[in-house]
């Protein structure tokens, strides 16, 4: 009988903010493995020792048959030791990713690929390195009356608990509906002052079963990680702010047109919520990429060295709308008149040219 095969890799981790006994390091490690022969023996072991004493601390095992490809689990990992009868815990985001992304049958894409950059200007008073989360929501009006108008505000990402030794494949089942999307977590923006993610976001599958229809929109919120953890658990909560990307007919129609295809670079992005400020006492703005992904075999993933020659998305007109958190935000672009109760996306032009598009529009509901 074949020995179960194990991934392991030595991380020197930095940490980067620390309670007492609750070390954080926002490590981020790749594992590549062919899994053809051998799908349901591989596991991955995480070690946690001592860094000077390299003292083995506790162990975590997770089989990789058990996680579902490209969803992104939040996960408590409980190790019950003699010295700590309630477990060590030990908290990771882990995702299963394959060389292929499956298309949902009718989709002519296979996937939404976001791109967040970083803030645009320095903050005024930094609260720390900054995490983001992302999901798509069916209906951002709706969720933003839930739950980013509450006070406090609560991120809707629960941390499964996965106790060792008794490790059972229920424990990563996921929902099939979430009106609060599926959330992915961002590795830590810095520096404070000026937080910089470069960090790409994929939905696809489930995640894309909403999108482009009348009320999604893609979320972006804001957590300092000095919130994140205390000295018993890891809780996102009390975000500093949010940002809001409707995706309907108008975006989808651009997103796939030819010069729109390679994605395009959204600048100005406001930062809602009262509680960040610029050192020149703006609102704080963010820039990304949104790309549509057309193929089940993508030859490349977004980098911050593509935004430069990419065709960008005006959003500046935005601002005044999005601080209406309860109303629904029109994209108006273009200068020429239009009928108030149609949307648009203009393409504007790049550094190395015009990107001439159409302007698209459709209905609202």
């Amino acid at each position: 009988m074949m020995g179960a095969l194990s991934a392991r890799q030595l991380i020197a981790a930095k940490d980067i903010y620390s309670s007492e006994n609750t070390p954080i390091c926002e490590e981020e490690r790749r594992f590549c493995v062919l899994t053809a022969n051998y799908e349901g023996s591989i596991v991955v072991i995480l070690d946690i020792a001592d860094s000077r004493t390299k003292e083995l601390l506790t162990s975590y095992c997770i089989p990789v048959a058990y996680l579902q490809m490209f969803h992104h689990y939040h996960i408590e990992l409980i190790q019950p030791l003699p010295s700590v009868p309630s477990g060590t815990r030990l908290y990771i985001t882990i995702v299963r990713k394959a060389s292929t992304i499956p298309r949902q049958q009718g989709f002519t894409f296979t996937g939404l690929e976001v791109l967040l950059r970083g803030m645009e200007n320095p903050l005024k008073d930094p609260v720390g390195p900054l995490l983001a989360v992302a999901r798509i929501v069916p209906d951002h009006e709706s969720y933003g009356n839930a739950i980013l108008m509450k006070s406090p505000w609560l991120a809707g990402i629960n941390a499964t608990a996965v106790k060792h030794p008794s490790l059972h494949q229920s424990f990563f089942d996921v929902p099939h509906h979430a009106s609060q999307g599926h959330p992915q977590v961002s590795r830590v923006g810095i520096p404070q002052e000026q937080p910089v993610w470069d960090f790409s976001f994929l939905f696809q599958g489930r995640e894309c079963a909403t999108i482009f229809t009348a009320g999604s929109a893609l979320v972006l919120e804001y957590y300092s990680i000095t919130t994140v953890m205390n000295t018993v658990s890891w809780y996102i909560r009390s975000p500093l702010g949010f940002s809001v990307v409707p995706l309907d007919q108008g975006a989808y129609r651009t997103l796939m047109s030819e010069n729109g295809g390679r994605g395009l670079r959204v600048d100005g992005l406001p930062v809602q919520g009262n509680n960040l400020r610029t050192i020149t006492n703006t609102t704080p703005t963010v820039g990304l990429i949104l790309r549509l992904i057309a193929s089940e075999r993508p030859d490349s993933i977004l980098t911050a060295t593509d935004a430069h020659h990419l065709p960008s998305l005006d959003v500046k007109s935005w601002a005044s709308l999005q601080q209406q958190a309860t109303n629904a935000i029109n994209l108006e672009i273009s200068s020429g008149p239009h009928r108030a109760n149609m949307e648009k996306w203009t393409i504007l032009p790049t550094q190395e040219g015009t990107a001439a598009l159409p302007a698209t529009h459709c209905e609202k509901e």
